[in-house]
């Protein structure tokens, strides 16, 4: 019986392409009050694999796990301090995203083993972060923000059976997503 179960944390290794966001910030003295929602299209793809020798005899197996991500949008309450021209805030809330994985694994022991599998599903996480504005004239801004988005459980348990007879358990999976975004942004204010 041979069984693996594979989990993956995926850190930030992304290229940021671009961002929308829409909120609403309301004053009272200089102390914000607001909401925000964001999207951020990516292109989220990273892939690990091991080709390798078993300890126990030497025999060759490889093994490949994908994660793809093209977007990640949030929708979070933020609360600030405005001073000057200068606002910064901290935020955090819902986090959403669409996850696609693949798992494959072969070696050439025996008859040769081979186990290969697919899946893809909408998620919700949640998303915390910090940022920092500086106004400009005419109701523009920079801006520069912080995200640190998860989603736990994007996956759980996911089975890809062993051949070639499939008899054998096969594999499990489970898929935990991390990701810290730096953003710099030019905004204009309505």
């Amino acid at each position: 019986m041979f069984s693996l179960n594979v989990k993956s944390i995926v850190l930030l290794k992304q290229i940021l392409r671009v961002v929308f966001f829409v909120g609403y910030n309301y004053f009272w003295k200089d102390i914000l009050l607001g909401i925000e929602g964001d999207i951020t299209f990516t292109d989220f793809n990273s892939s690990h694999s091991i080709n390798t020798l078993y300890d126990s005899v030497p025999v060759p197996f490889s093994m490949t796990s994908k994660v793809r991500a093209s977007w990640f949008a949030s929708i979070a309450p933020k609360i600030g301090y405005r001073y000057n021209n200068s606002l910064f805030f901290v935020l955090g809330g819902a986090a959403f995203s669409h996850f696609r994985y693949s798992f494959s694994f072969s070696d050439e022991y025996g008859a040769g083993h081979h186990s290969a599998g697919s899946k893809s599903a909408s998620r919700t996480g949640w998303v915390v972060g910090a940022g920092y504005e500086h106004t400009l004239e005419d109701h523009w801004a920079l801006r520069f923000d912080y995200r640190y988005y998860r989603f736990d459980d994007i996956f759980n348990n996911f089975k890809t059976p062993l051949g070639p007879d499939e008899l054998h358990d096969g594999f499990s999976h489970s898929l935990k997503f991390e990701a810290n975004m730096f953003r710099v942004s030019v905004i204009r204010k309505f």
